[in-house]
């Protein structure tokens, strides 16, 4: 029994030591964790104080290693850890605060970036860019000021311009592409119709370009107060044309009388003056129209005798002295195509088959390179009636004659213009007819813009002309770079189209002997016309 005792003081004692070092285990962490906490809430702190909380830190930290009366027992440490305690609570609810507002300013803050993101979004989508346009860029197009004869303000507040309101590039654009050739206004200082009106000297040059006469007045008009008193308020046409070529019809034709008593007439000469001296006398002599009020002006009584004596006169003083002109005229293809290539143009990397044989016509059973000769010796002897020198580059058909060569037989003999005699063809388009032209494009690399410039209206007046002549429908003239005898020609060049041998009736009409002898003074007719424009 005294060693059951013993062995039972033993356990007794043995608890007690665990018990008192467990609960020095337990204050120890305690005092550790209150630390972490301490320690964690005064970071806390120091991140959004700085140094402030950092001197705090400091100075709690030292507390300890202070000297001073014995360490309290442990209810007092808790007691003056219950402070620090409940400031840091009082911290961590001004942080849960501070970092609630952080959390608002942020999301304030990326709702107004995603508000201008979205603004920038819509603006994309409308086309309409933050982009700043200064107002000389409003007025200035591909380099060339406007600024005489545009406003942007003034353009997009007119019905035609309204679309471009905030495009400012598109309008200058529109304006330059579209807007003068349709007469359209765009700015309140000048009106194109009223200058147009004002102007005999610009309408005898310019005609229905309209274009034109913006430019003028961007370059010319703008600087002279003779002509910028016409910039504006004009709207009765100033002394219309009453001269037809060098014949003068004064007394027997009135412009604004004549529109007044044949209104039709402005269906098809519009309100330009030439067109409608042009319809009087072509036309209304023929008819026996009056050109003038007879009442007030007796000698305009629109006898038969008076007009036929004025329409000799015009065809005796109106004919052209071709003496000194020199034109080539090259009959299309040959017998035999040559089709090893050459160069398109002086110095060009692309080449094309140096000369065909040509289309052959179904119903005429004719090559078109006899037609192509047939008509061209008809026209060279109608122009040296009319006192030209003709060079022809063939006269037969078995020859061996390459694009370059024609053009250069052109250029030897410094010939002033060159005429290409040609008929078209395409395979499956047998309603397909009329006359058209080709020339050089306006942005031709091989050729000066003066030489483009005059090849186009070459091409103009022979398609007109022929068509008037044999009654054929104008087709759309074609301005390319790719004809290989107009790129080596050193002259105005212009490739005539004279009709389509795939159109049954008109193959058979390019076959026949009378209608190629139309042909040939329509285009002799033209050729009158470009050199007399030319003297002018």
């Amino acid at each position: 029994m005294r060693f059951t005792r013993k062995r039972r003081g033993a356990h007794v004692l043995t608890a007690l030591l665990i018990g008192i070092l467990l609960t020095f285990a337990f204050s120890a962490d305690a005092a550790a964790a209150r630390d972490k906490i301490i320690y964690f809430t005064e970071d806390q702190k120091e991140e959004k104080t700085g140094s402030t909380a950092s001197g705090t830190a400091a100075a709690e930290n030292q507390a300890p290693n202070q000297t001073g009366p014995e360490i309290a027992a442990p209810e007092q440490t808790a007691s003056e850890n219950t402070a620090p305690e409940q400031t840091s609570a009082e911290n961590t609810a001004s942080d849960q605060s501070a970092s609630e507002n952080t959390a608002s300013d942020q999301t304030s803050a990326g709702s107004e970036d995603a508000e201008k993101e979205s603004s920038s979004d819509t603006e994309k989508k409308s086309g309409k860019t933050s982009k700043k346009v200064s107002k000389k860029d409003t007025y200035t197009y591909k380099g060339v000021s406007y600024k005489y004869v545009y406003d942007y303000k003034y353009y997009t507040s007119q019905s035609y311009g309204k679309r471009f309101a905030g495009k400012p590039e598109k309008a200058i654009a529109c304006f330059v592409k579209t807007g003068m050739k349709k007469q359209q206004q765009a700015i309140a200082t000048f009106d194109p119709k009223s200058y147009r009106y004002g102007c005999p000297e610009l309408r005898e040059k310019y005609r229905n370009d309209y274009a034109q006469y913006y430019l003028h007045y961007q370059k010319t008009g703008h600087k002279y107060k003779k002509y910028r008193r016409y910039a504006t308020g004009v709207t009765k046409m100033r002394k219309p044309v009453t001269k037809y070529g060098k014949v003068e019809l004064k007394a027997v034709y009135d412009y604004e009388e004549y529109l007044k008593a044949y209104p039709s007439v402005l269906k098809t000469a519009g309100d330009d003056d030439h067109a409608v001296l042009k319809d009087f006398v072509e036309k209304g002599m023929k008819k026996g129209r009056s050109g003038r009020d007879p009442e007030e002006y007796p000698k305009a009584a629109s006898t038969s005798s008076t007009y036929k004596s004025l329409q000799k006169k015009i065809k005796k003083t109106n004919s052209f002295d071709g003496t000194g002109l020199i034109v080539c005229i090259d009959p299309g293809h040959q017998a035999r195509g040559n089709y090893s290539h050459e160069q398109i143009g002086p110095g060009s990397s692309r080449t094309k088959p140096k000369v065909t044989s040509g289309a052959y016509g179904r119903y005429s059973r004719k090559n078109e390179y006899e037609i192509n000769l047939e008509v061209s010796l008809k026209l060279q002897k109608e122009l040296i009636a009319r006192g030209y020198k003709v060079v022809m580059t063939r006269t037969t058909h078995n020859v061996s004659i390459t694009n370059i060569e024609r053009a250069q037989i052109a250029n030897k003999a410094h010939a002033d213009i060159m005429v290409r005699i040609h008929a078209n063809d395409i395979a499956g388009a047998s309603s397909l007819n009329g006359v058209f032209c080709y020339a050089a494009g306006s942005d031709n690399p091989y050729l000066s813009k003066k030489v483009i410039a005059r090849g186009q209206r070459l091409a103009v007046l022979l398609r007109d002309s022929q068509a008037a002549k044999t009654k054929q429908r104008k087709g759309g003239n074609m301005y390319q770079n790719d004809m290989t005898g107009i790129n080596w020609a050193k002259m105005p060049c212009a490739i005539v189209e004279m009709g389509y041998m795939s159109n049954p009736t008109e193959d058979v009409r390019l076959a026949s002997s009378s209608f190629q002898k139309k042909i040939a003074e329509g285009l002799a007719d033209g050729i009158d016309k470009y050199f007399l424009e030319l003297k002018k």
